[in-house]
């Protein structure tokens, strides 16, 4: 389940390189924090399995 949110995050942040590239800069932003906030929970996920 872990692996999803690692590439889900890398698939959004390829994304927002692209659109970034191609002068969109509000479509780059808004993934890259959508990536962020996928790798938040991954981290928050992590801790609940190690507790």
């Amino acid at each position: 389940m872990k692996h999803i949110y690692s590439i889900t995050s890398g698939l959004m942040l390829v994304a927002g390189m692209f659109f970034s590239i191609n002068d969109d800069w509000k479509r780059a932003a808004s993934l890259l924090l959508a990536a962020i906030v996928v790798q938040l929970y991954a981290m928050e996920e992590r801790m609940k399995d190690s507790a």
